[in-house]
């Protein structure tokens, strides 16, 4: 069976990261523990705020944060099913139903401060857009909040042009024979029935060395559906990589040209 390839999302990478413990929720460390400069704020409400988030707030006066409900749904049933499909169907709705009741009363609240938010189901989390103090002090005083962390922004370094390498393969890479890879393939386990995923700057899902380890191309035809999902609205549909390192991360994992 050809290894296949599922863009961002794929459900057991799904089961794989969210049957932890729920005990793996973020944990706060105070950068400055002295309370004397941040006015009347109570403490356990503190303790919940990032310093980056209250930094950005006093300089800024508003800023986006991110919202860590204090309840995770639990999934672990989900190792009593027998299919994937099953799996899955029960991941999604337990997650979704979840998050939309533990969230009920945060987005009450949310509406009535008219704030600008997004919520999320897979961590049970909101995102708040352009929250000011007096909003972020009384949503970290919340009961049903554990902790409020920035909406942080990372920059990728632009990909490197160099001359290609020769056409052949002359041999397995060292950082494949690092891990010991090339023997797990000398004993028959070369992926085979496993679904990859990943989370970058996007794919060329055409790609000559990737299109045929793709879940939604069947030799003929394209299908999209369930088999790709962005997170950023750049590319709602079709696949596409504006960048080239989603492509590369992607060949990397299941990249293969013959």
């Amino acid at each position: 069976m050809k290894i296949k390839f599922f863009h961002f999302l794929s459900l057991t990478i799904l089961l794989a990261m969210i049957i932890t413990p729920v005990s793996a929720q973020p944990q706060l460390i105070l950068a400055d523990n002295d309370l004397s400069g941040r006015g009347n704020i109570p403490t356990s409400a503190l303790e919940k705020i990032d310093p980056v988030v209250l930094s950005e707030i006093e300089t800024q006066g508003a800023t986006d944060f991110f919202v860590w409900m204090a309840e995770q749904a639990d999934v672990g049933a989900a190792r009593q099913l027998s299919t994937k499909l099953e799996k899955g169907e029960f991941v999604f709705e337990t997650l979704y139903n979840f998050a939309e009741q533990s969230q009920k009363d945060l987005r009450a609240f949310l509406d009535a401060q008219g704030a600008d938010y997004q919520p999320f189901y897979i961590a049970n989390t909101i995102v708040v857009k352009g929250g000011n103090q007096q909003l972020l002090l009384d949503i970290a005083a919340r009961p049903d909040v554990e902790a409020v962390l920035p909406n942080r922004e990372y920059q990728l370094q632009e990909p490197f042009i160099e001359d290609p390498d020769p056409p052949e393969t002359l041999a397995v890479e060292p950082n494949i024979t690092f891990i010991n890879a090339d023997d797990v393939w000398a004993m028959g386990f070369t992926g085979q029935g496993t679904v990859m995923a990943g989370g970058d700057t996007g794919l060329s899902w055409n790609h000559p060395a990737i299109i045929d380890h793709y879940r939604g191309w069947d030799g003929a035809n394209a299908d999209h559906n369930y088999n790709w999902w962005d997170a950023t609205g750049t590319y709602p549909t079709v696949p596409n990589d504006g960048h080239g390192h989603g492509t590369h991360t992607t060949g990397t994992m299941v990249g293969d040209d013959g």
